[in-house]
């Protein structure tokens, strides 16, 4: 038995609806009951619930109504109460809702709550609204504008899935509040969205206001118009998808200093091939110096600056961020200072004219795709102090011809150095314990390897699946000159200590 909230009456179990009072048999899920007892009325063709002294739209009575209007205030037992949220799944598949309009005291749309109103045209957000619960209004068909209130603050995961006609999007607020909603990459997912902010719509060239510290994830995602941006200097953190899709957006200038765009976070999102970058109203190009003091280099922090073409940094330097210097194609030399602990993930992926870098002994790993695409290397010298060598490191390093491992080294990802189609020799420590899968693939000039231990050392590393080509010859090294063996080749250090040499 189950007793309606509303008028008390006696229901039999499972009943979501009271024939007594028209009560629906269920909990308001926008907001928490801290205790008071819900109430529930009818007014205007809507239901309520009262709850801790404000009123929730619950759902709409009897038919859906054209166009709902929801109040900011209403009537209950001769006491006014402020309407402040719309409750989950309230008008959930009202086929015929074309028009919404939300009071400007409404503060929460919840989830799901206009989703499925497939011939819904045009919403209107009232100023007050704060938060858009997840798949609000997916699946709203023909949804073709909507206008978001200045308080919105965020956006629910998929709140305009499926707004296959939805091309006008109309904010209230101005640049500054738009910067800062949470979850815009859940609104702006289409190429056909025209973005007004302010009554202006977004195109040619826009300027970040002072101030903004944040710029929210899909922030300007698919605002395929914008050419140019300014970047304040006070933005210390660039959200994902914030700029992806913005296909004619070739300039960016930042107002800070270099020190400060190195330490934004986020720039995977900003920085593309093919885009001037001015920072303090010099481009970057030609020869690059950080300036003493910079702590860290920041993720993407210069990839796809394509005119650079050599890069100083000092040893104030600590950390270089993944893909720091990526697709960096006309970088030609780097020297790496001795504060640098580790090389992250892609710093020089696709540098492709980049013949010299120096690797300081401070370094201890090597990340995966670190130098993947680095086609102008000729030699490198890995440092005593690298203990891992992250898969696909070297990866297409097509010039390579030899390459050292320390002692130091216990592991080789896999297709560390695939396609290193140039390597004829290499040689490998005995303190390696793994070979990843693919390590020496396409590596079709490689016909030794050097190996610093026994045949029995040999056989105790963990190889991955066609790690090493069966053509390959290992060498096991021996300080003493050995028998002669027709299966079995062994090696030494030649007279100047670095040369490999066979016996």
């Amino acid at each position: 038995m189950i007793i309606c909230e509303n008028c008390g009456a006696e229901l039999p179990d499972g009943a979501k609806f009271c024939h007594n009072c028209g009560n629906t048999v269920a909990d308001v899920p926008v907001k928490q009951d801290l205790g008071e007892k819900c109430a529930y009325f009818k007014a205007d063709g809507l239901r309520y619930a009262i709850l801790n002294g404000e009123a929730v739209v619950f759902n709409q009575l009897g038919e859906c109504a054209e166009t709902v209007t929801v109040p900011d205030v209403v009537n209950y037992n001769g006491k006014v109460y402020d309407v402040t949220a719309i409750s989950k799944d309230a008008f959930k598949g009202c086929k015929r809702l074309s028009q919404i309009v939300t009071g400007n005291k409404v503060t929460e749309i919840g989830e799901e709550a206009f989703s499925g109103c497939t011939i819904l045209k045009s919403i209107t957000i009232g100023e007050g609204v704060k938060a858009i619960g997840k798949e609000a209004f997916s699946g709203c068909t023909i949804l073709k504008s909507i206008t978001i209130g200045k308080g919105v603050k965020t956006i629910g995961e998929d709140a305009f899935a499926g707004c296959e006609k939805l091309t006008r999007v109309n904010y209230t607020g101005d640049l500054k509040n738009w910067c800062e909603i949470d979850g815009l990459n859940f609104l702006m997912t289409s190429s056909d969205r025209a973005l007004f902010v302010d009554g202006k719509k977004l195109e040619g060239q826009i300027a970040i206001p002072d101030g903004v510290k944040k710029i929210g994830s899909g922030a300007f995602r698919y605002c395929n118009k914008i050419t140019d941006i300014v970047i304040p200097k006070s933005v210390t953190s660039i959200g994902d998808n914030a700029f992806d899709c913005c296909n004619n957006l070739k300039m960016i200038c930042y107002t800070g200093n270099l020190a400060g765009w190195c330490g934004i976070e986020g720039l995977y999102a900003l920085m593309k091939t093919g885009r001037a970058i001015y920072i303090d109203g010099k481009e970057l190009s030609g020869d690059l110096v950080i300036p003493d003091g910079a702590k860290s280099i920041g993720a993407d922090a210069f990839r796809g600056c394509s005119g650079l073409t050599s890069i100083t940094i000092p040893d104030s330097v600590t950390s270089i961020g993944a893909r720091a210097f990526a697709a960096c194609s006309g970088l030609k030399s780097i020297t790496i200072p001795n504060s640098v602990t580790s090389i992250g993930y892609r710093t020089f992926y696709n540098c492709s004219r980049l013949t010299s870098v120096t690797i300081p002994n401070s370094v201890t790993s090597i990340g995966a795709d670190a130098f993947w695409g680095c086609s102008g290397l000729t030699s490198i010298t890995i440092p005593d102090g690298v203990t891992s060598i992250g898969s696909s490191a070297f990866r297409d390093c097509s010039a390579l011809t030899s390459i050292t491992i320390p002692d130091s080294v216990t592991s080789i990802g896999s297709s560390a150095f695939r396609d290193c189609s140039a390597l004829t020799s290499i040689t490998i420590p005995n303190s390696v314990t793994s070979i990843g899968n693919c390590a020496f693939e396409g590596c079709s000039q490689l016909k030794k390897i050097y190996y610093k231990g026994t045949k029995e050392d040999w056989a105790k590393i963990g190889i991955g699946t066609e790690a090493i080509a069966h053509k390959v010859k290992i060498c096991y090294y021996s300080e003493n000159k050995p028998k002669l063996s027709l299966t079995t080749k062994y090696w030494h250090f030649a007279a100047d200590g670095k040369t490999p040499e066979i016996w």
